[in-house]
């Protein structure tokens, strides 16, 4: 009477296995996960305190040194369109968020900041532009005829300075993640849009030539990043 032994390459394959898959899977639970990081720049955006802080923290630190910008105004009847040169610093001051019921901007922020405003003083110095005007039945310098004249003659520094300051708010709204500024008002003055800022930020469209729009958005480029 014959037997047939079981074979034993199975278990010999089993144990092989065992040791082949074991050690596998291990060093797979090791290994970090490629979304790991993209969660975790997702999380910290969906904070909006967070991301708002980090915009206060970057507007404070392009004011904290006088920031020069180049503004146009446009021309009154029989007068050209005026250039001039103004400066401005300051800090920030306090910021609110608050929570909406819009799907599109959730949140809306604002942000407090008075800034020192340096400008020529056209009334008493009429060395400081070639843009002569009547306002009032006064004689006024405006600025100068050309964006180039005005950076040339650096009015900043050879006029009798305008020194104020001027209590702006920043207001923003939340999209898709990102902090967007939306308005630049002055409270104090029944909340009006301050004109300069806000198209110096691209707020709002210089109300000048074209060609002076071009030099007035080149000279102003660091101003247009702050929003980016």
């Amino acid at each position: 009477m014959s037997h047939t032994n079981t074979p034993a390459l199975p278990l010999v394959a089993l144990c092989i296995g065992a040791l082949v898959f074991a050690p596998l899977s291990v060093a797979q639970d090791k290994r970090p996960r490629s979304g790991d990081s993209t969660k975790a720049a997702t999380a910290k955006a969906a904070d909006p305190v967070a991301a708002f802080e980090a915009v206060v923290e970057r507007y404070e630190a392009f004011f904290a040194t006088p920031q020069v910008a180049l503004v146009g105004s446009p021309g009154q009847p029989g007068h050209p369109a005026s250039y001039v040169l103004k400066r401005y610093s300051g800090k920030a001051g306090a910021f609110d968020i608050r929570k909406t019921d819009s799907l599109v901007s959730p949140y809306v922020a604002t942000l407090n900041m008075p800034l020192r405003r340096v400008e020529p003083d056209y009334n008493r110095n009429s060395a400081c532009g070639d843009v002569k005007v009547t306002i009032a039945g006064m004689p006024v310098t405006a600025g100068w005829s050309t964006p180039a004249l005005a950076v040339d003659n650096a009015g900043l520094e050879a006029c009798s300075k305008d020194v104020s300051t001027v209590p702006l708010q920043f207001a923003f709204a939340l999209q898709r993640n990102a902090w967007v500024l939306k308005t630049v008002t002055v409270p104090d003055w029944g909340g009006k849009h301050y004109e300069a800022i806000s198209r110096i930020l691209g707020l709002a469209a210089w109300d000048v030539p074209s060609d002076g729009v071009a030099s007035i958005e080149g000279f102003n480029a660091k101003w247009q990043a702050l929003v980016r």
